[in-house]
């Protein structure tokens, strides 16, 4: 007996990463350099999106583009709030509400320090020492106090 092979169709099997899957998946990570919100939004599960990334180098790269899209309008946001400040609403006593602008200067220092390493190094080493010489200080006048203490008590 002779098996006839049919003529019919096959079809490929598909991932379901169509062109228009991936470009909604980047334009997504372009804006919110969050892998999940981006695999969501183009209908796909985060680890497919993984498995992608590694099976094709184009896309990987297209990837890493869009992540570094992202983390510069990070960036300028955070700049910007460092620089600016950010508007707060506060309720003082007796319930007027105050809006005040507050300043971080630490994220001021993380952002001067990411953009030139070089010249900030030496602040925090000198702010190290500062912090250092400081501890002494208020660890030699605590032996001293103890020390009169010890003194008045004999």
């Amino acid at each position: 007996m002779t098996k006839t092979i049919s003529a019919r169709r096959v079809s490929q099997r598909h991932d379901g990463w169509t062109p228009k899957r991936r470009g909604k998946f980047l334009d997504v990570l372009a804006r919110t350099a969050n892998v999940r919100a981006a695999a969501e939004a183009a209908g796909k599960g985060k680890c497919t999106a993984y498995t992608l990334r590694r099976r094709d180098p184009h896309f990987a790269r297209a990837w890493e583009e869009a992540l570094t899209s992202a983390m510069d309008e990070l960036e300028a946001v955070a700049f910007e709030r460092a620089r600016d400040g950010v508007e707060k609403v506060v309720v003082r006593a007796g319930g007027t509400p105050v809006t005040i602008r507050e300043y971080s200067d630490r994220l001021l220092m993380f952002m001067l320090s990411r953009r030139r390493p070089e010249a900030y190094a030496a602040l925090a080493v000198d702010e190290e020492d500062e912090e250092l010489t400081l501890y002494r200080a208020v660890e030699a006048r605590v032996a001293m106090i103890e020390a009169r203490r010890e003194g008045a008590a004999e």
